[in-house]
């Protein structure tokens, strides 16, 4: 959990994120939690953030923990009691994606990378609990190759790649 703690604030420092919410629950246990908390406590912090985008695991992840994060912001961010969200997208997870039997996962918005795709795999590797040696999907080399077929399904060198669940264009 140290090793996790210090990955997320180096994140944070890179990237300049204000905030980072953590909710204290077990890994693989989210499911012990009665689904009305967790709902409850989603919508209170959309409210109290009120995102323009919001940044999902996909309905395809193998992970159930995903899967939960995945319905709580499906039920939680309904347009007409959060009209400020204009994007909702679902990203993929090595490892956890592509590992499940229902591969749905389908991209529809690519993210150009190309000219930081350098500090993608620093930030990637900065997770050295969760990073394994290739051809583990958890690998930096599978990042890489990951964006580059992304990138070359749309066009560039490197992306990113999502699946946009729902947009407004204001």
């Amino acid at each position: 959990i140290q090793e996790r703690e210090k990955a997320i604030l180096g994140v944070q420092a890179k990237i300049g994120f204000e905030k980072i919410v953590r909710w204290d629950y077990q890994d693989n246990l989210l499911d012990n939690t009665p689904i009305n908390e967790l709902q409850e406590k989603f919508i209170d912090l959309v409210n109290e953030l009120k995102p323009n985008q919001i940044f999902t695991p996909s309905m395809w992840d193998f992970n159930f923990d995903h899967n939960i994060m995945f319905d709580l912001v499906e039920m939680s961010t309904k347009p007409y009691y959060s009209d400020f969200i204009e994007e909702i997208f679902a990203y993929e997870i090595p490892s956890s994606t592509e590992a499940s039997f229902m591969k749905g996962f389908q991209p529809n918005v690519y993210f150009d990378i190309t000219d930081c795709i350098d500090e993608k795999l620093e930030l990637v590797s900065l997770y050295s609990t969760e990073i394994y040696n290739f051809p583990h999907p958890r690998s930096t080399e599978y990042a890489k190759s990951l964006a580059m077929v992304r990138g070359a399904e749309s066009g560039v060198h490197f992306a990113e790649s999502f699946k946009l669940l729902r947009g407004i264009r204001k």
